[in-house]
């Protein structure tokens, strides 16, 4: 039986502390859950279909500037290529809810769409999901929260791009997949 998560995660309004916390969004989608995926040209996906009425993306609010997207080549002695791809960040709260998303996230195979800086969209765990593989949870000055990274290993290919017609529009369409 496949693990799901059934909600996202937002920061309330009035999370401590008051300074540093600014947010960022990601969208997470049970990677299970995507029945297919248009890949309008190489590298750039533009809709997800997902499995049923019941399937949705969640939109997961994280620490701004705390996202670290990254994926690594590795080369066999045979000369095959593969691809880690890991994503890192930080929810800023140690709520009863953040620690309960972050428990949700056990187990799950997920495939994550995440907003860079330069405006565009990276989608890693398209076919074969990343997993949460650490977590840490942080009471320091300016690290409070949970340190989380999802890692996939051994990708075929490096990442994709999602992108759908224009930034306005490429926002409209991940948000039409939230819950």
């Amino acid at each position: 039986m496949a693990c799901t998560i059934s909600a996202g995660y937002q920061e309330p309004s009035c999370s401590q502390p008051t300074s540093g916390t600014s947010r960022t969004e990601i969208w997470l989608f049970n990677t299970d859950e995507i029945a297919s995926y248009t890949e309008t040209s190489p590298g750039e996906i533009d809709s997800f279909t997902l499995d049923t009425s019941n399937s949705n993306a969640y939109r997961l609010s994280i620490k701004k500037k705390s996202g670290r997207l990254y994926q690594e080549k590795q080369e066999d002695d045979g000369g095959g290529i593969s691809y880690t791809q890991g994503f890192e960040f930080t929810i800023a709260q140690t709520d009863t809810a953040a620690r309960n998303f972050v428990d949700s996230l056990n187990g799950v195979s997920l495939t994550v769409v995440v907003k860079r800086n330069d405006g565009t969209y990276d989608v890693i765990g398209l076919d074969e999901g990343v997993e949460l593989m650490t977590m840490t949870e942080s009471t320091a000055s300016g690290e409070l929260g949970y340190n989380c990274a999802l890692v996939g290993e051994e990708y075929a290919y490096v990442t994709k791009k999602f992108w759908d017609t224009d930034a306005a529009t490429t926002l409209t369409t991940l948000d039409s997949y939230i819950a």
